[in-house]
């Protein structure tokens, strides 16, 4: 699983990074969440799991960015609903990831094709979304 972009409160990667963790448990199998952008790292006490540190690459651009979208198998995720664009979910989808997110602008615009789209401001939702992937 992948989220690209700014490491800040209004991204909500602490919802991605406590739903990441309950589907660890649930399905009991070896997934990875990787984090890449700049920013204040999540406040979460999920950043706390012992290993957790080495899933945030800080910055990547240019070819080390592009391996990573071409590398990762499942998903991107993408928790934050103040989007007006959204680059990275392009960037995503032309690397044949499905999204999830918020049916929100930069989703509306991009037209999220494969992947799922949660209603604005319904974080349960957006949750369910990530809990309820097929079988990895």
């Amino acid at each position: 699983m992948l989220y690209v972009g700014r490491l800040s409160p209004e991204k909500e990667i602490d919802v991605l990074i406590k739903t990441y963790f309950i589907l660890r448990q649930v399905r009991q199998q070896d997934i990875h969440l990787i984090i890449i952008g700049d920013g204040a790292r999540s406040n979460s006490t999920a950043t706390a799991e012992s290993g957790w540190q080495h899933c945030f690459t800080g910055s990547l651009t240019g070819e080390k960015l592009s391996a990573v979208y071409a590398s990762a198998d499942v998903l991107f995720c993408f928790a934050s609903q103040v989007e007006t664009f959204g680059n990275v979910v392009l960037e995503a989808m032309a690397s044949g990831l499905p999204v999830i997110a918020y049916d929100d602008a930069c989703c509306i615009y991009s037209m999220v094709k494969m992947g799922w789209l949660s209603r604005l401001g319904h974080r349960q939702d957006f949750i369910q979304q990530m809990l309820g992937l097929p079988d990895l």
